[in-house]
């Protein structure tokens, strides 16, 4: 057999890893060019450090592709363990031959065996990686948009300030008669979720709160980190809620322009925002002007296909 899968060495890890920061403009659809990005040492300071596996496709002994895969991380609203494929990649002489495909299915099958019943991998809607994944069984669940920090959003009608999270109690009512669909998406209940929301601003991210004719119309947390990319800081909006009576007033509108003003302010270039498909949230952001970066899809383990 020509092609046939094999573990990587310890050498043979670190050109993997040379090749992966040379393919960051392909996998990221063009979003970043290899001038801007950090020495590769930073950009994969974490490279296998949590315990990922790579597998590797050979070609008369030289490695033709690669599969990078393992636990999922950053998952902000759930503690459940699921498994993710951060990257496959194959060469350009070696494409249409089902070797992504062929990768694929031997990382499924080692993280069936290692307890995940659930995988994720993160891509592009329409790109290769889109299609292999479809292919396989993954569905869409949510998506990755994002905002220039200069976009001219929509100014908004209603005044917005800086909270602290004792504010969140002001919610308190509105998010149990209004949230129910909200929580069960989360998969917190309404303590869970200030508890998060409590724990991300304690870290540093910033509260803001809505208010019209002197009411509490809504609350929009956000965060400020750097780019594990770029030396560029970002902004990444964790949380946004508007009070029933004032939705569709142009309350969240407000408070986004707010965000993105201060982000500005902090030379933080764009926002990110990430919610489940088709929700009302993913249709006020594109209304909002942002624009898909990404998609998460997910596929479940209990029968592979």
């Amino acid at each position: 057999m020509r092609y046939y899968i094999d573990e990587a060495t310890p050498l043979e890890l670190n050109e993997i890893r040379t090749r992966m920061y040379r393919a960051i403009p392909e996998s990221s659809n063009g979003r970043y060019s290899l001038g801007e990005l950090k020495p590769v040492d930073e950009v994969y300071r974490d490279f296998l450090s949590a315990g990922d596996s790579v597998a590797v496709m050979r070609y008369r002994g030289t490695i033709v592709g690669y599969i990078h895969f393992g636990r999922r991380r950053e998952e902000t609203y759930s503690s459940e363990e699921t498994g993710h494929i951060f990257d496959i990649f194959v060469e350009k002489t070696h494409r249409k031959r089902g070797i992504a495909t062929r990768l694929l299915d031997h990382a499924l099958y080692r993280m069936y065996s290692q307890g995940y019943r659930k995988v994720s991998g993160n891509t592009f809607r329409g790109g290769p990686g889109w299609e292999i994944l479809l292919k396989r069984g993954f569905r869409p669940v949510s998506v990755c948009l994002s905002i220039e920090s200069q976009s001219n959003a929509r100014r908004g009608v209603c005044d917005v300030s800086l909270g602290v999270p004792a504010d969140l109690s002001m919610f308190s009512e509105d998010l149990l008669v209004f949230g129910a669909e909200l929580m069960q998406d989360l998969s917190v209940n309404l303590s869970g979720l200030f508890y998060r929301l409590n724990a991300i601003i304690e870290k540093g991210a910033t509260l803001l709160i809505a208010h019209r004719s002197d009411s509490p119309a809504g609350f929009l947390v956000y965060s400020v980190f750097e780019d594990l990319m770029t030396y560029d800081f970002l902004g990444y909006l964790d949380f946004v809620f508007v009070v029933n009576p004032f939705r569709r007033l142009g309350v969240a509108g407000s408070l986004l322009y707010e965000s993105l003003r201060r982000l500005k302010g902090v030379q933080a270039r764009e926002m990110f925002f990430e919610y489940d498909c088709d929700s009302y949230c993913h249709k006020w952001a594109l209304s909002m002007g942002m624009k898909e970066f990404s998609v998460l899809l997910e596929k479940d383990l209990d029968v592979l296909r």
